[in-house]
């Protein structure tokens, strides 16, 4: 009996701790579906972002812990690996968001690269070689 209630309250634990679905956006605003090129470029992203992720995992230090430490030790691994595959992802361009609020998010990436694309040059501090000198 002590076996069930056990499995029933590391099951609970474990649904608990999943967290939302993401998905990626693009952050220049396009959507990924838009064109076979944007989708083609999605996917190599993607592959190696996967496989960045892999590299980490098999990197760690593996803890056989049993019980509820093993579940802790597991989840803390799966947070690590999301987090190694959004920073990958984000270096290519993409923000991992909850699927639910994809959309708005798209949306707002579109209007600030519209803004952007239609501002005059920021000043950054940076030097430019200007024609003539």
């Amino acid at each position: 009996m002590k076996r069930i209630i056990s499995i029933v309250i590391v099951g609970t634990v474990v649904a608990a701790c999943a967290g939302p679905k993401l998905v990626p956006v693009r952050m220049d605003g396009q959507r990924i579906t838009e064109s076979p090129v944007l989708a083609h470029g999605y996917e190599a992203d993607h592959t190696i972002c996967r496989g960045e992720t892999q590299k980490a995992n098999l990197s760690k230090t593996k803890h056989y812990y049993g019980g509820v430490a093993g579940i802790a030790e597991s989840l803390d691994q799966a947070q690590a690996a999301g987090d190694v595959y959004a920073g990958c992802m984000a270096q290519r361009g993409y923000a991992m968001v909850k699927e639910e609020e994809a959309e708005a998010k798209r949306a707002q990436y579109s209007a600030v690269a519209s803004s952007v694309a239609g501002a005059s040059p920021l000043a950054t501090g940076s030097v430019t070689k200007q024609a003539g000198r």
